[in-house]
């Protein structure tokens, strides 16, 4: 259905959105997405801020925790990202209240 009705950014994909836990999606959406089994489709569509959505639960998975030693580099580099983008804010900001710019009319 998604493939032939669906606007959304997941339309070319069967509406397929993959594995998400609990909370990572909005709030109505993910209520009904939980309170799905396995292999029903919600009796009517969902209104979200993105619009309206039939949702069709393929499987359920056991929540599970990954161990740190197979999260840890990715961790490291998130923080690091992190700590550059917002180093890279300040000095745009700082060069912004440093400039001098000056606008000519070319007319």
């Amino acid at each position: 259905m998604a493939k032939d009705k669906s606007t959304g950014p997941s339309a070319s994909r069967g509406g397929d959105l993959g594995s998400f836990d609990r909370g990572q999606m909005v709030k109505p959406f993910s209520d009904a997405a939980f309170a799905l089994k396995s292999g029903e489709m919600s009796s009517a569509p969902v209104k979200t801020q993105f619009g309206w959505h039939v949702i069709y639960v393929s499987e359920k998975q056991t929540a599970s925790t990954v161990p740190f030693a197979e999260v840890k580099d990715q961790m490291i580099n998130g923080v690091k990202m992190e700590k550059f983008r917002t180093s890279m804010e300040k000095r745009v900001e700082d060069m912004k209240k440093k400039a001098k710019i000056n606008y000519s009319n070319l007319n």
